[in-house]
């Protein structure tokens, strides 16, 4: 099998943002870059630089329209929508993975293939105390699920290996299905179409992730990597709630990437 370099798995995974883009705007589906990806479109109009993963949210009615229209009108044939909701990953939200690629990464062992992250994005109450419970209570399930599929004795620092020992062992006892399974339940929790506010809940950065959904839904287009994709009306609000000063770059020791080796399956045609 042949490694993929740096440049190759940031070309292959924006190939797959490209056609999912392509796929939803022929359906009419809502999609909205988000996280990483929509702070490298405005800061860099580009990849972050040290980043090679793409994040994008999905209103719930259409992630579900999704799933139906999948089974009929694929994407690609190499292209495959994966989740724990599906029954064909571990993950409590949406990837699509490019099956002619194989991943092995360092930290975890819930990777397989090359991927874009598509987070169903789902309501959350008015009441802001109710909703901030509610985001840190799935907060704390991500976290668990995260350490539940992380590899043994690995870490940034040999301190840092030894010192997450513990919280793994905790963490494995719960066991990765059932942290998926809570997770989805708490998306699912308060209707999309019925709720004022929305989260995207199934991977919960905590009560930042909450945002009206009038300012949210309307979209306009962010030049990233040479192409324009959809971003939330409101994604000043988003990234400040996020990450605070967004266009300050963060410290040097701060950023960080995937840790994963990318390979090119020999029988897959390029």
């Amino acid at each position: 099998m042949k490694k993929l370099s740096q440049y190759e798995i940031k070309e292959n995974i924006f190939e797959i943002l490209s056609a999912y883009a392509d796929y939803c705007d022929k359906h009419g589906l809502r999609y909205y870059i988000c996280g990483g990806t929509l702070l490298g479109a405005v800061r860099h109009n580009d990849f972050i630089p040290w980043d090679d993963d793409i994040d994008v949210l999905m209103p719930r009615p259409d992630y579900i329209k999704m799933q139906r229209l999948l089974k009929n009108d694929p994407v690609r044939t190499y292209y495959r929508l994966i989740s724990f909701e599906f029954g064909n990953d571990s993950h409590p939200f949406g990837k699509m993975i490019d099956t002619r690629t194989t991943v092995t990464a360092q930290y975890n062992h819930s990777d397989s293939a090359l991927w874009i992250d598509i987070f169903p994005m789902d309501g959350v109450p008015d009441d802001i105390r109710k909703c901030s419970a509610h985001l840190k209570k799935a907060e704390w399930w991500k976290q668990m699920y995260g350490r539940a599929v992380a590899r043994f004795g690995t870490g940034t620092t040999p301190f840092r290996a030894l010192f997450k020992t513990p919280a793994l062992l905790i963490s494995r006892i719960v066991g990765w299905k059932r942290c998926a399974k809570t997770l989805d339940a708490l998306a699912k929790t308060y209707d999309f179409d019925t709720c004022d506010y929305i989260a995207g809940i199934a991977w919960s950065r905590g009560p930042r992730e909450r945002m009206k959904k009038e300012a949210f839904i309307p979209y306009e287009d962010k030049e990233f990597h040479g192409r324009m994709f959809h971003a939330p009306a409101c994604w000043d609000d988003y990234l400040k709630a996020m990450y605070g000063n967004y266009m300050e770059l963060p410290p040097e020791n701060q950023r960080n990437g995937h840790f994963m080796d990318v390979y090119w399956k020999e029988e897959a045609d390029r």
